[in-house]
């Protein structure tokens, strides 16, 4: 998979969703997207951003794993995931690490 199509998208019932070891290299959720997933697993893909979350998208979402891809920063915009208790970014090119993240428990 290196891009996922509209009906996969459109399931609200969704709770967990594994897209490991695929050829992804971009991933963004749109508004009202997933809003009862609790696990997303984008590990050993070719992401490089994370995009900020819209409105309403993932916020049931507790754990986030991003690990083995072509990331360099984690970004501020993780803080929208109200709800994420387990985020994994290991295995990529981290260089930043932004402040925002410091009030996160």
């Amino acid at each position: 998979i290196s891009d996922l199509g509209s009906s996969i998208i459109s399931i609200k019932s969704l709770e967990e969703l594994h897209l490991s070891k695929n050829q992804l290299t971009f991933f963004k959720v749109e508004e009202n997207c997933w809003p009862n997933l609790k696990k997303l697993d984008l590990t050993s893909n070719i992401l490089s951003t994370f995009h900020p979350v819209p409105p309403g998208a993932l916020t049931s979402l507790t754990n986030l794993n991003l690990f083995n891809n072509s990331f360099t920063e984690v970004s501020g915009s993780i803080c929208s995931l109200t709800q994420l208790e387990s985020l994994a970014v290991c295995d990529n090119q981290v260089i930043t690490i932004s402040d925002q993240l410091s009030p996160l428990q």
